[in-house]
This record gives C-alpha cells, structure tokens and sequence, in this order.
C-alpha cells in the first residue's frame, strides 16, 4: 500500500516539477509563497512521528498504558495539524482563484490563460491532508484494539504498520514542501 502511495506523490509531485519547468508551456510565473503557517504544520506532523514512536516503543517495552498515552496524543496531534493545515489551504486556494482571474481577465476569446502554479500545490495539499484523515482512522482503529488489549511486547504490528505509516507521511510531506519551497 505504501508503494502505490508513494507512486501516487512521486508521479504528482513529478507533474508539479515538469509545469513548473515550463515543460508543457501552459503555467505562470507567479512565484509560489507558502503561507508561514504551513511551517507549523510541518512541525506539528513531525512531532506526531515522535509520539507514534514512543507509542511502538512502549508496546514493546510492555507498557500498554504507556503506549495508549502516545496514541492519543498522536491522534490530537493529527487532528491538529489538520486543523493548522485547512486555513493554509485556503489561502493557497483564495490565491490561485486571484491569479486565475487576473490572468482570464487579459485574454482573448479562444486563449487558454497560464494554469496557476497554486492549483495544483493546493491539489497536492489536499491529498495529502485526506490521507492525514485516513491516518486518523487507522490510528482509531489501532487505539481501540490496545484500549482492549489487542497487542503486548510479542504483538503490536498494528501500532508498528500505523507507526510506518505516519513516518510515510512525513516524508512525502517533506519532499512536498521542500519541493514548493524550492521551486514556488
């Protein structure tokens, strides 16, 4: 499952790559400014991993309310970066519509205007954010079964597959925003 996801970013953020270059000739300019909360988010899924870790490590260890701890606190912290993530969208959003209407407004009948570079950042923004959802699905999933105890020190490969998951989630949206950031 992670391969196809990751073949999914790589092709997308290949695509971003490729428009941004001038590759298909059709998008504009505009240099692409992320808002500065998308630096919170980035802090806030990173420390997620931290406490999805701690939470592998304490199953290990035998320590399952331990590890309950840090499954919750990695739940609330998805939830929040979700919630950091929703007003960075929207201004990326409220940006490509201002960009897609400034550059309609000066052509001709039968012309294409350049594609906003923030269309597709806001694309890939959102994909990412709807697997964040379906990262806070499996963790639920994954938090009720330790809450009746489902996994111990010899069992606990839903926490482990969870855990590799979020770390998954942290590169692509590592490679992501490095790619906005370099490229915007």
């Amino acid at each position: 499952m992670l391969a196809a996801l990751g073949m999914l970013f790589v092709a997308s953020m290949w695509l971003y790559i490729l428009l941004r270059l001038h590759f298909f000739g059709r998008i504009s300019d505009v240099q692409i400014h992320m808002p500065y909360l998308t630096w919170l988010s980035t802090i806030v899924l990173l420390s997620g991993s931290l406490t999805i870790h701690r939470a592998v490590v304490a199953i290990t260890r035998e320590k399952l309310q331990t590890c309950l701890k840090f499954l919750y606190i990695t739940c609330g912290i998805a939830v929040l970066f979700l919630a950091v993530q929703s007003p960075c969208m929207a201004i990326i959003l409220g940006e490509h519509e201002a960009i897609g209407a400034q550059s309609a407004a000066g052509k001709g009948p039968g012309e294409f205007a350049p594609v906003s570079a923030y269309g597709l950042v806001f694309v890939l923004i959102l994909v990412h954010a709807l697997h964040v959802v379906g990262g806070i699905v499996a963790l639920g999933v994954v938090t009720h079964r330790a809450r009746a105890g489902k996994y111990d020190h010899e069992n606990y490969t839903g926490i482990q597959f969870a855990a590799r998951y979020w770390h998954f989630l942290d590169v692509v949206w590592l490679a992501m925003f490095t790619m906005f950031l370099v490229l915007g």
